[in-house]
């Protein structure tokens, strides 16, 4: 029976380390030559994003080894095993001490800062130090209590000490990571902008504030934190950490920018064409600077309009006719050639529309649009919100195509007359994960209710 044990375990180390290795190597990216021939060969790899978020799955059988390894020491209660333990974890503290893991760290990051000339492991270099120090002590003391401490501890205090030295380590490590948990405080800025009724846009010049601060006010940024934003807002912007177009003021007004962040130090923005100051270098408890000035539009750009007149274009020609100073865009919108229309061939640049549209009622992923008094003929709505596959559109109770307009931004096509536009966005690959997860656990509560019935009731022969 024994022997028949350890072929199995012997199978779960070789498939789950299998497992492990080949995520590891998926998690390192272009660091490695294994991951071209993955990118070429498997199928929607080119779909995916950030390789390196592959390795919870290496964290996964890192633990699971940990596990294994800490029930074969308490059965057999060998201290030879925990002594290679004890020599190992004294190793990997010296090799911490002495930096060479951030060595090896920085060797692997070499490519990323070729490309980004910043060099993160430097930064991050005590970090990196203190981490490999103090889990080579972790295992250190480990092995001191699995192999030295079995004569002296029972069974419950060898495993409060487990959890004890297992749970000091990982809040030591983690302890950066509770900084999100700190709840961020409210200052006049603040309090001034989140005040104002939604929808619309800031933009933060500064950056004044750090993270995603404004983002926990609710208060609509121009661009984001953490660098997902949608390929076609990106380059509408002028291409990601670039943002070449942000420069032109018109395009603040196609976005609904309806206030600007400066700070507050000598030589920084103090005027803006179109925009009045409000607050005047105020204190800020969240920022990079200690004061900011906050700028409002003088008349707030419409968050809705509508726009008489339509063209289909190539792509690359959109984004330099919007930046162009003699675009209009409340008179035409621009359509690429794959979008679902055909506008009716203009002779003439159209007049602007008499109707005006207001966003009557509006929430993260849901708006109403009103349009009083009604477009006089057939026009095309165009919304300062992005425009992704899962927004769907009924005009007046009627099911209508949301199309991307103006290179990235939600555009629904309206009949004369049209006087209410309602969106939603709704996944439907979404829900059908969602119920097929559901399923998924189910089958599994199933399954585990089933093993512990039949270990309860076992048959007789």
């Amino acid at each position: 029976m024994f022997g028949a044990m350890a072929r199995e375990r012997r199978r779960v180390v070789l498939w789950m380390g299998g497992i492990g290795l080949l995520f590891l190597l998926i998690s390192l990216g272009a660091a490695t030559p294994f991951y071209t021939l993955w990118w070429a060969l498997m199928p929607l790899v080119k779909k995916t994003r950030a390789p390196g978020m592959a390795f919870f799955v290496v964290a996964f059988v890192t633990a699971l080894f940990a596990a294994l390894g800490v029930d074969r020491a308490l059965a057999t209660r060998s201290r030879r095993g925990m002594t290679v333990a004890l020599i190992v974890g004294a190793v990997v503290t010296l090799l911490g001490i002495t930096g060479a893991f951030g060595q090896l760290a920085e060797g692997f990051a070499s490519g990323i800062q070729a490309i980004t000339g910043r060099n993160a492991v430097a930064a991050d270099g005590p970090a990196i130090l203190w981490g490999a120090a103090s889990s080579g002590l972790a295992l250190a003391a480990v092995a001191l209590v699995l192999g030295y401490g079995a004569d002296r501890l029972t069974p419950r205090l060898q495993a409060l000490a487990l959890v004890l030295i297992v749970g000091t380590d990982l809040w030591l490590n983690a302890r950066p990571f509770w900084s999100y948990m700190r709840p961020y405080a409210r200052d006049p800025l603040v309090d001034r902008v989140a005040a104002t009724p939604l929808p619309y846009r800031v933009i933060d010049l500064g950056p004044t504030y750090r993270g995603s601060v404004l983002a926990t006010f609710d208060v609509p940024q121009v661009l984001g934190y953490h660098g997902n934003e949608l390929r076609y807002y990106d380059e509408l912007l002028g291409g990601q950490s670039e943002w070449k177009n942000l420069g032109f003021l018109p395009l603040w007004d196609l976005l609904a920018v309806r206030y600007a962040i400066t700070p507050a130090a000598a030589g920084s923005i103090d005027s803006i064409p179109g925009f009045r100051r409000i607050l005047d270098t105020v204190p800020i408890l969240n920022g990079e600077a200690g004061r900011a000035r906050l700028f409002e539009r003088i008349t707030p750009a419409p968050y809705a309009r509508v726009v008489p007149g339509a063209v289909k274009a190539d792509s690359a020609a959109i984004i330099p006719t919007l930046v162009d100073p003699r675009m209009d865009y409340s008179r035409i919108v621009l359509f690429s050639n794959d979008q679902p229309v055909a506008p009716e061939p203009l002779k003439q640049m159209p007049p602007p529309s008499p109707a005006r549209a207001a966003v009557t009622a509006w929430q993260p992923g849901r708006m109403t649009v009103t349009l009083d008094p009604p477009p006089p003929a057939a026009s095309y709505v165009l919304i300062a919100e992005n425009w992704y596959p899962d927004w769907r559109a009924t005009v007046d109770g009627r099911p209508s195509l949301v199309l991307r307009g103006d290179y990235s931004l939600i555009t629904v096509a309206v009949p004369a007359a049209a006087k209410v536009i309602e969106l939603s966005f709704r996944s439907e690959l979404y829900e059908r994960g969602r119920v097929i997860t559901l399923v998924s656990l189910g089958l599994l509560l199933l399954g585990l209710l089933a093993t512990v019935a039949r270990r309860a009731h076992p048959l007789h022969g």
